[in-house]
């Protein structure tokens, strides 16, 4: 199915800002905030199962939705969603509704739904997997509604959203997992250029720190912390701080 100019309009501009995004955190909400007017929905989730330690699966939802407990049972059987079951079997197969494997008396009936569905009342979801978005187990966003079950026009846009996603997302968890290794002395010796305080600038830029949370961590004020972070991406020639942060972590940047 193709897509009409202005749901076509509305793509670019949510994957634009997608490729701004630095971290995950920052991925989930562009998603929602960006689908809400050409696929609405009541909850949004975007997750990520590691296939290790429980500890590392990511779960990115809609504020006020699903509870702590209701995230935690839900990734613990994550693997019996029913589309989450038929990606995990099949591979890179695309967006898929409940509604493709089970009538909606079904669907309520299983354990699945009741773990938070039956509460938001949720009866229909549709959910693409996220190809080469995890490293090494299965990221998906996951779009649910109340009212009423998702058409071909948007499945199609999922459709089209889920590559440039899976780009962003694996980049926002391959700098992540990076950052963990570096300190101040690895920036000041890769960056001879950088202040000892630039340095530290850079590093909150690679946690997703805004000008006031990094004059709060430094004890400095906002303007002088907007200077420092104005001076370090001109030292670097960084056009973003989206950009430093990936030169800080050895990830080359590209746009899709």
């Amino acid at each position: 199915m193709k897509l009409g100019a202005d749901d076509a309009n509305r793509l670019l501009a949510l994957i634009g800002h997608l490729h701004d995004a630095g971290t995950t955190e920052e991925i989930a909400a562009v998603c929602r905030e960006g689908l809400s007017p050409v696929v609405p929905a009541d909850i949004c989730d975007l997750v990520v199962l590691a296939g290790g330690a429980p500890q590392d699966d990511r779960y990115l939802g809609t504020p006020g939705g699903y509870t702590a407990a209701e995230i935690e049972a839900v990734l613990a059987m994550a693997f019996e969603h029913p589309v989450v079951a038929h990606h995990a079997t099949h591979g890179d197969c695309g967006p898929c509704s409940i509604s493709d494997f089970l009538p909606l008396d079904r669907w309520r009936d299983t354990a699945f739904y009741a773990l938070g569905n039956r509460r938001l009342r949720q009866d229909y979801e549709i959910a693409t997997n996220l190809p080469g978005g995890s490293a090494s187990g299965l990221a998906g966003l996951s779009l649910s509604r109340e009212d009423r079950d998702f058409d071909d026009r948007e499945r199609t846009i999922l459709g089209y959203l889920r590559g440039p996603l899976a780009l962003v997302l694996r980049r926002s968890l391959d700098r992540e997992k990076r950052s963990d290794s570096i300190s101040i002395a690895t920036l000041t010796g890769r960056f001879p250029q950088l202040t000892r305080r630039e340095a530290e600038v850079l590093m909150c830029i690679v946690a997703g720190k805004r000008d006031s949370e990094i004059a709060t961590m430094l004890g400095v004020r906002p303007a002088t912390a907007t200077t420092h972070v104005r001076n370090l991406l001109a030292k670097l020639g960084a056009e973003s701080r989206l950009v430093a942060a990936m030169a800080a972590v050895g990830v080359p940047y590209t746009r899709a």
